[in-house]
């Protein structure tokens, strides 16, 4: 059974992450329909002598936060510097009495990531580089966040590189129909009401150092069994995918990774060691195919939810894969 959540974020520990170059700051946003509300960015520049005023832009997934610093490194070494966001209400932006996750639209993250821009922007002119626009690196509901704001940001970004985005309900686009009505209805009249209480462990299983996984993080911000999920977050999820599925056109170049199968059921079996256990992967890239022309589709055998935390063997395909698309298009 999922664990029950008291609504409190003992803070994280981020002295190793600071040691290792890492600047966090936090950003207040003032108020939107749940409350106080503020970001917090999590940066690492180039080193001076591969800075080039490229900027990667990391957003994370549902019940998730930044807590990846070889994904920093991968773009450090080519030149970038690497600004991640914990979302609001997500991660070290939670505060006491937060119901996590919680967010009225997506679109509304375009806040946090417009602000960022901006800041890493002015960072790298501070450093004598000009800018560039800054490719958006997103994992999970992040890719959906993604293609979202890049619909409504037209030439404000470089190119999307989606990590198994979160883009269709499971049961796919009959079930999201059938229920975007009563979640719209729901999140209009109790929009903090848990709808799904949680996940089972399967995928924390997968990855953890306390079931023997090769990873570890602040479990307060990424519980093993995830937050529950409140009304207004799953409708904001179903409305996003469905405007993607009436087709976004987006311009910028698109690439998009998903593992070649799913380990979806009641019981945990030992296919999720090697395969998304939360996603339908087909559904995905089914609905990718709405988002935009210049859509790139790499399909990696072995791979976990989050590729950066596969396996040592899809982990480096994935990311050979993503260093090969960005060659291609000179990023």
């Amino acid at each position: 059974m999922p664990a029950l959540h008291n609504r409190t974020y003992p803070p994280i520990d981020d002295s190793a992450l600071i040691a290792d170059g890492f600047d966090i700051a936090h950003h207040d946003l003032g108020e939107d329909a749940f409350g106080p509300c503020g970001f917090v960015t999590i940066a690492r520049r180039a080193p001076q002598k591969l800075a080039t005023g490229a900027i990667a832009l990391y957003l994370h997934g549902w019940s998730d936060y930044f807590f990846h610093p070889h994904v920093a490194q991968f773009f450090n070494d080519r030149g970038f510097d690497f600004w991640a966001i914990d979302l609001r209400r997500n991660g070290r932006s939670l505060r006491d009495g937060d119901v996590a996750t919680a967010i009225g639209d997506v679109g509304e993250y375009g806040e946090e990531i417009a602000r960022t821009i901006e800041i890493a922007s002015d960072d790298a002119r501070e450093r004598g580089l000009s800018p560039k626009k800054p490719v958006i690196y997103a994992h999970s509901t992040g890719g959906l966040t993604a293609v979202t704001w890049a619909a409504k940001n037209s030439g404000q970004a470089s190119a999307l590189l989606l990590n198994s985005p979160w883009l269709e309900l499971h049961g796919g686009p009959l079930a999201r129909r059938a229920l975007l009505p009563e979640l719209e209805m729901l999140a209009r009249i109790r929009p903090l009401q848990t709808v799904v209480p949680g996940l089972p462990d399967f995928y924390a299983r997968t990855l953890h150092a306390d079931f023997g996984g090769q990873w570890d993080w602040h479990v307060p911000y990424k519980p093993f069994e995830s937050f529950p999920m409140p009304a207004c977050t799953l409708a904001a999820v179903a409305r996003a995918q469905s405007e993607l599925a009436r087709g976004l056109d987006i311009r910028e170049p698109i690439f998009m990774t998903a593992s070649t199968r799913s380990a979806l059921g009641l019981f945990f079996s030992r296919r999720a060691y090697t395969s998304d256990a939360i996603l339908n992967v087909e559904q995905q890239v089914t609905n990718a195919r709405n988002a935009g022309r210049d859509l790139t589709i790499a399909r990696i055998p072995g791979a976990t939810h989050d590729m950066a935390l596969a396996f040592e063997a899809p982990r480096k395909m994935f990311f050979a894969e993503l260093a090969a698309f960005m060659e291609r298009r000179g990023l």
